[in-house]
């Protein structure tokens, strides 16, 4: 994933303005860096880093986030109100790429992980690439995603 993301021909393809943000999850991380508040602690932070107009317009519609000075001050609710907030002021394609989601630190990961993912997935500018191994999470569930299944 992480040489897809870094090869010039699918930065050409997703285009020059678009903001891709990603985050690989990595089992002999921090536990904060294997759940979904670290995951979205660090989209966050990419999506603010890439485009400061969207921290305005955050910490305009939602004041109270300036006090959150740490990863330790967030809800996780606060979290996902801010994000979702972020990528709905983004006025430019948003690209977001997930990986190791069987690296997750809790056995209810993976399913928080794609529960996020349902909120996201109304927002007009956002795609989301989350590659998996199979797992009988995803196999089972009875979310509808759009997939292939790439065989080596």
């Amino acid at each position: 994933m992480k040489f897809s993301l870094e090869n010039p021909i699918t930065r050409q393809r997703l285009g020059a303005s678009a903001l891709v943000l990603s985050c690989f999850i990595w089992s002999a991380g921090q536990p904060v860096q294997r759940s979904l508040q670290g995951i979205v602690l660090s989209l966050l932070h990419q999506l603010v880093t890439q485009d400061p107009t969207i921290a305005d317009t955050v910490l305009t519609n939602i004041p109270t986030i300036q006090i959150e000075r740490c990863n330790g001050d967030w809800s996780l609710i606060g979290l996902r109100t801010t994000i979702k907030s972020a990528l709905e002021a983004a006025n430019r394609p948003v690209y977001i790429f997930i990986d190791g989601l069987d690296k997750l630190g809790s056995a209810k990961g993976p399913e928080t992980v794609l529960d996020f993912v349902d909120e996201l997935s109304g927002i007009d500018n956002l795609k989301l690439c989350i590659p998996s191994r199979p797992s009988t999470l995803l196999s089972s569930t009875s979310r509808e995603y759009y997939h292939y299944n790439f065989k080596t």
